[in-house]
């Protein structure tokens, strides 16, 4: 999750397209549709580095880092976003909302779950 032969992902076209979309809106679905890419293609991967880095400290470095650098992108995300809407609760926490997207445990959840998260734009630019 911290990049690949094509650079880091912040720099990577698909992650790029996210935080300069036009809209809140399009902005939020990039946002489902990159981290449910990312967990499709991660996360057994990550499970195994996240359960691994409690009895191993070099491990716990490299979950470490890929946390750190997850929690980066989604502090863009979240700037990029409350400058585009009104956002009903802080940057930082709504940074740490779009960082939860992207824990398998989290994904897995909502997909699992009957609920359909609608999000809309009202009139003064609220997210709803």
């Amino acid at each position: 999750m911290t990049g690949g032969p094509d650079g880091s992902v912040d720099r990577q076209a698909w992650f790029q397209e996210q935080p300069d979309a036009s809209t809140a809106e399009l902005q939020l679905q990039l946002i489902a549709r990159n981290a449910r890419r990312l967990n499709d293609r991660a996360a057994h991967l990550l499970e195994l580095v996240r359960a691994t880095a409690a009895r191993d400290s070099q491990i716990a470095t490299v979950w470490r880092d890929i946390n750190n650098e997850r929690l980066t992108r989604a502090r863009i995300s979240a700037q990029r976003l409350a400058a585009k809407a009104t956002l009903r609760t802080s940057v930082p926490d709504a940074a740490h909302t779009l960082w939860a997207l992207t824990i398998r445990s989290a994904a897995a959840s909502f997909r699992s779950s009957p609920l359909n998260l609608v999000v809309e734009q009202g009139e003064n630019g609220d997210i709803v």
